[in-house]
């Protein structure tokens, strides 16, 4: 009876897990940014990975170009370098890529903090013959 306890416990934790949504951070002209936190807190002066979906809602392919910056108390406290990436048309398997943003300075306690923001920059969506 003990064992079975556990291992609904066990199970009720790994469902918490993966049952996490992913929030939307943005939407322009088609492309929609949604992302979720890791679970596991991290420690001080640990990296922070925010799992990022950019996702192509378009009826064409598209080449989507950004950084990020993060900022406390309206202070860039860190950016990151321009990422470039191709999404084909909706409804095909590469209309949505999976993109970890990870940080060097900032931690979960600094995301979790009100005056924390982070901000998708110098997006650039445009249209293209397709992905190779």
């Amino acid at each position: 009876m003990k064992n079975l306890f556990l291992l609904f416990l066990l199970l009720s934790s790994f469902s918490l897990v993966f049952s996490q949504e992913y929030v939307q951070k943005l939407s322009k002209d088609g492309i929609l940014f949604e992302y979720k936190l890791p679970e596991k807190a991290s420690t001080k002066n640990e990296s922070l990975e925010i799992q990022t979906i950019v996702s192509n809602t378009n009826k064409y392919p598209v080449r989507v170009t950004f950084s990020v910056e993060y900022l406390l108390n309206g202070e860039l406290q860190e950016a990151m370098d321009k990422t470039s990436i191709c999404l084909v048309r909706k409804g095909f398997p590469n209309a949505k890529q999976v993109i970890f943003l990870t940080t060097q300075n900032i931690d979960k306690n600094n995301f979790d903090n009100p005056k924390f923001d982070w901000k998708i920059e110098d997006l650039s969506i445009k249209k293209v013959e397709g992905c190779k």
